[in-house]
């Protein structure tokens, strides 16, 4: 075992534990077997790591200053998480002389990010362009025939209900709700996350619109129930602008989940489409949590 640094960071509360790869002071280096999926399982877990919804390693890039790799807290890789990039993008503007506006590497494709500073140029704020929402069914990939899942009927619980899918680089399915969040158990959302139809899994999502913007709760794939999901925000602002249940601006809320019927709303992000017609996320905050040192890592990593 070795003692290894690793930073704690958190965007709404979506929190993840990231090693650095070669950016910082201290240069640590990976070896390119190294076993991340196994090590994102130890480190998530609340009890006996240090815990988080996952694990996110940053490294030089190929093209750009940065690549951030990401597992989930079951090990599988992620494809993008919007919340991590926005801490990605702190730690590289706080830790290097990347300027304010830069490039983060993706396996979904390059993220460009900013960052807002306050009067001691610590960053505070992020934004992230996010690309065009795609809902063709081949883009989650999901089984079946038609080119869209859009009101596409599945067993929720013991209700059957009209879901429609988006792919931002990852893949999300929706559920609108006319009665309120209280309307669908919550559990019942974590058995669709890794339905036959979804050969690599979904993100599952139920949004119910509410004085003009939309209430949210999440079971991300690899994870389960979450206390955000950023481009899960993106994808249900998506997906309900296209069915006219919300305008070209809107605030989405993400409550708890086990705190659903509450009115008490922990998180309001607001989300506007561009001139392009491409959802983009604005300015959402990102918080470093913790700094630390922990001997939960194999000696597979050298400085």
């Amino acid at each position: 075992m070795t003692r290894l640094r690793f930073i704690k960071m958190e965007g709404c509360r979506n929190d993840y534990v990231f090693l650095d790869g070669g950016l910082g002071s201290e240069k640590m280096r990976f070896p390119p077997d190294a076993p991340f999926s196994k090590w994102a399982r130890i480190v998530s877990d609340r009890h006996s790591g240090v815990g988080g919804d996952g694990l996110i390693l940053l490294e030089p890039g190929h093209q750009h200053l940065v690549r951030m790799q990401m597992w989930n807290a079951d090990g599988s890789e992620g494809r993008l998480c919007l919340n991590g990039l926005r801490c990605a993008a702190k730690y590289v503007a706080d830790e290097t002389q990347s300027g304010d506006s830069f490039t983060v590497e993706t396996i979904s494709g390059d993220r460009p990010v900013r960052v807002f500073r306050d009067a001691s140029g610590q960053v505070t704020e992020v934004e992230v362009r996010v690309g065009a929402p795609d809902f063709r069914r081949s883009a989650l990939p999901a089984q079946g025939s038609n080119d869209e899942i859009w009101g596409e009927p599945f067993d929720v619980g013991e209700q059957n209900l009209l879901a429609y899918a988006v792919s931002l680089g990852n893949p999300h399915l929706v559920f609108p709700l006319r009665d309120g969040m209280e309307q669908v158990p919550f559990e019942a959302l974590g058995p669709l996350s890794a339905h036959a139809r979804f050969p690599e899994g979904m993100n599952v999502h139920v949004m119910v619109p509410r004085n003009g913007g939309l209430d949210m709760c999440s079971w991300e794939r690899g994870t389960g129930p979450t206390l955000a999901c950023g481009s899960g925000a993106v994808a249900v602002f998506a997906v309900a602008e296209r069915l006219g249940r919300v305008g070209t601006e809107a605030s989405v809320r993400m409550p708890h989940p086990e705190n659903i019927s509450s009115e008490r709303r922990a998180l309001a992000l607001f989300l506007a489409r561009s001139a392009l017609g491409t959802p983009q996320r604005r300015r959402w905050p990102a918080l470093e949590v913790s700094v630390g040192t922990g001997r939960f890592l194999p000696s597979r990593a050298s400085a």
